[in-house]
């Protein structure tokens, strides 16, 4: 009997081995975070998980030891080995509030675990948006010996994006045994128990209360923005009496993705949607490890740290750019930000700010070096934004709570800081000539200018704040930084200029959220400690406008799950097996009989299409995939089109000389034939393809050729 025919055991089995990989990783978590109020005990899991991927990664880099089980047992020994020098050497004790706070988190992960992947139930299939890429990425890794591993969709050459998350949900794979089609609905769901897991601890540290914190998983993790309610309510009749009717409804008028779209040629993707769509995409897969780069920040502003403290936040660095090098960037500025308001700008200040970003700036490139080495960014570069900039409506459409409790909680600092002080009238009068401004530019620039001003006031004021009033500050100032960088700049990629911002806002605005989610909730907390009279205004206007982002989620959940009307499994393979079962059977056999990154012919990729099914299904190498995804990798189409044309000759030619000298230019091993192949590619009747080697595998519709050499 074949226990991991039954989904629970595949479930018991995973959480097991995260488990088993947290207490392995706790001395070593205990170590960096323990002294912290909750001691840090979420993220024991995310470094553990994170040492072991690296570790494994780096033996598969420098060619020591390839991708295997064994290179994962020799990680978790080096990482057991990390945590008994710190017991023994570090003398850790811990008290009973730690066990307190473990069983907590414990509970919390196990609920959370249950409730996305019961979820992930009705809405596994491994099809459209990402997921042919992702899961191409998950099977390659699980062939490859070394790395980087060999492109699925580029064959012969590395794979030339950030894969990094990739490799963390192989080596869960690899560990676990379970079939990479469940896995990868697994990995959805544990990457986003990681990240309400870790934004409760962040919020927790920042205000020691459990219903703050709790109150910061609502903001950050399952609310939307209020398009939807807008859109629902713009397309009805708007009566005063049917409005509840209107919006207790089911609604089909607005599609719930349309609220990652509402900058115009922008993506404004948001992590509540990015679960719902369920893609293992890389911004997605990093927000583990880019909230423990946050409680890092926190701790470094919050206290000195050692130099064992500034190695591990230097690998974390490079672990963010092998991940997802957008947030790398983000996090140097973070850093720079925490640095300089924790030591000032006096000359010793700076020295002791440049000394610490040294040592992680240069344990971080050495980190990234193997995997930058072979990385070709396909971006050209950091250039002017010539494109219409955002609109003010558009951006509180997307942040209306968010801005909300900022600017009240700016604006009422400030007020107290000028209350009866007639040096600042001349502020006050440059805030109303800008505001001025604003109404007749209706853009985001003037009011950014004024919140700005108002929070540089404040920084200079503030002297006697704690540190968690400090960190509030900088990761208002890391939002502004965020908006208006994406307001001026943009990385230049494949895009016309009708799209030029649309990555840039996507990647950053996606931490922009996170930022803003935990400022929300330390000034609600605040606020609330502080009885401040405005709190009459406040907490209401506050409510209604966190019910109206929070009116996107049940919505959003039952039509991402297709009304929960079907009850599909973690095995997200079934899409293929129940639209082409002919290739399932086929796709079934290869991963069975082919090992290694071997090199398959099937017909050339158009992105978002069910084509390359079989590159991404088994991770074997095709010479060419989805030709759009391909082109914004490289940054360029040349030597895509000419890939396209010859293994469409492959199967069109009737010339057995020209066959073989595509088969050798690409150094095809397989030779699939299957539905989309004779649809599509109209096979010559007189191919050769059958004298090129041997028929392997065949059934009804799918025929496999094994190359002669």
């Amino acid at each position: 009997m074949n226990l991991y025919n039954y989904p629970m055991f595949e479930v018991i089995s995973w959480y097991l081995a995260i488990f088993l990989i947290g207490a392995l990783a706790a001395p070593l978590g205990y170590f960096l975070f323990g002294r912290l109020k909750d001691y840090g005990y979420p993220f024991y899991r995310i470094i553990g998980l994170g040492f072991i991927t690296y570790i494994a990664w780096i033996l598969g880099s420098l060619r020591i030891l390839p991708f295997s089980n064994l290179s994962i047992l020799v990680s978790i020994f080096f990482l057991a080995l990390s945590s008994f020098l710190i017991v023994h050497f570090k003398k850790i004790h811990v008290t009973k509030d730690f066990f307190r706070k473990a069983l907590l988190y414990e509970i919390m992960f196990i609920v959370f675990c249950f409730l996305f992947i019961a979820y992930k139930l009705y809405h596994s299939e491994i099809k459209d948006i990402e997921k042919f890429m992702d899961f191409a990425f998950l099977n390659a890794l699980l062939r490859t010996s070394y790395f980087p591993p060999q492109d699925p969709w580029f064959a012969g050459e590395p794979i030339n994006y950030y894969y990094f998350g990739h490799l963390g949900a192989a080596v869960l794979t690899k560990l676990t045994l379970i079939k990479s089609g469940v896995t990868f609905n697994l990995m959805v769901a544990t990457n986003y128990v990681f990240y309400v897991t870790g934004i409760f601890s962040l919020a927790y540290n920042l205000t020691k209360k459990y219903f703050w914190s709790f109150l910061a998983i609502v903001i950050a993790a399952f609310m939307g923005n209020i398009s939807f309610i807008i859109g629902v309510l713009s397309k009805a009749e708007f009566k005063a009496t049917n409005i509840i009717k209107v919006l207790f409804q089911e609604q089909t008028s607005v599609w719930w993705a349309e609220a990652t779209r509402i900058i115009p040629g922008t993506i404004n993707e948001f992590p509540l949607y990015s679960f719902l769509l369920g893609d293992l995409h890389a911004h997605y897969l990093d927000l583990p490890f880019v909230l423990t780069a946050i409680l890092a920040l926190f701790l470094i502003l919050k206290e000195e740290t050692d130099l064992i403290f500034k190695v591990f936040l230097g690998i974390l660095f490079s672990i963010l750019f092998i991940t997802n090098s957008w947030d790398y960037l983000i996090y140097a500025v973070f850093l720079i930000l925490v640095l300089l308001y924790r030591n000032g700008f006096k000359k010793e200040g700076i020295l002791e700010s440049l000394k610490f970003g040294s040592i992680v700036g240069g344990v971080s490139l050495i980190g990234l070096l193997p995997f930058y080495l072979n990385f070709a960014p396909g971006s050209q570069g950091i250039k002017i934004v010539t494109a219409p900039r955002t609109e003010i409506e558009h951006f509180l459409i997307l942040f209306s709570l968010q801005m909300f409790v900022v600017a009240i909680f700016l604006g009422l600092r400030f007020y107290k800081k000028v209350k009866g002080k007639k040096d600042f009238i001349l502020p006050f009068l440059i805030i109303l000539g800008v505001g001025a401004f604003i109404f007749k530019s209706a853009q985001i620039l003037p009011f950014l200018f004024i919140l700005s001003f108002l929070l540089s006031i404040l920084i200079l004021e503030d002297k006697k704040i704690n540190e968690e009033a400090k960190f509030n500050y900088v990761l208002i100032g890391m939002s502004f930084f965020i908006i208006l960088f994406c307001e001026v700049f943009y990385l230049k990629d494949i895009y016309g200029i009708d799209f030029q911002r649309a990555n840039t806002i996507f990647k950053l605005y996606y931490e922009l959220w996170i930022y803003l989610s935990l400022s929300v909730v330390w000034v609600a907390y605040y606020l609330w400690e502080k009885k401040e009279k405005i709190n009459y205004v406040f907490f209401p206007v506050a409510f209604i406008l966190l019910l109206a982002s929070i009116y996107y989620l049940p919505n959003s959940v039952k039509v991402s799950a297709d009304g929960f009307q079907k009850k599909l499994g973690l095995d997200g393979t079934k899409y293929i097996e129940n639209k082409y079962p002919y290739d399932y059977m086929a796709i079934e056999w290869l991963n069975k009989s082919v090992k290694g990154s071997k090199i398959i012919a099937e017909k050339p990729g158009n992105s978002y299409t069910d084509d390359s099914r079989i590159s991404s299904y088994t991770g074997l190498a095709t010479p060419l995939g989805w030709l759009g995804h391909e082109w914004g990798w490289h940054g360029s189409a040349d030597g895509l089109v000419p890939r396209r044309d010859d293994v469409a000759k492959l199967y069109q030619t009737n010339d057995e000389k020209e066959a073989w000298e595509i088969i050798d230019r690409y150094k095809i091993d397989y030779i699939y034939m299957g539905e989309l192949e004779r649809k599509d590619l109209a096979i010559n009747p007189n191919s050769p393809i059958n004298k090129l080697g041997e028929t392997v595998y065949k059934n009804k519709k799918v025929e496999i050729i094994k190359v002669k050499r």
